[in-house]
Formats: structure tokens, C-alpha cells, sequence
């Protein structure tokens, strides 16, 4: 299956292709970042 590479603020993520297809980049691109940013904010302590 072929992967495209997303930089995220994380980094850079390998996405599925079938991501893109059903969601579209910029969705991929803002749910990974919100889920990025709520992982990070509960991880503070």
C-alpha cells in the first residue's frame, strides 16, 4: 500500500494512502495535529 509522508509538528509521519482518499490531506493533517497536541498536554504533569 502506498504511504505518503506528513510533517506534523511531531515530525514527519508515514499516512496511509487510504487516509487521504477518504479523508483528504488537510483533515489528516489537522486530526494528527490536534491528537498530537492532546497527548503532549496530558503527558505534562
Amino acid at each position: 500500500m502506498p504511504e505518503r509522508i506528513l510533517m506534523l509538528n511531531v515530525g514527519w509521519k508515514k499516512i496511509p494512502e487510504t487516509y487521504f482518499r477518504t479523508l483528504g490531506a488537510e483533515d489528516v493533517t489537522r486530526c494528527h495535529q490536534e491528537i498530537w497536541s492532546a497527548d503532549r498536554l496530558g503527558r505534562r504533569d
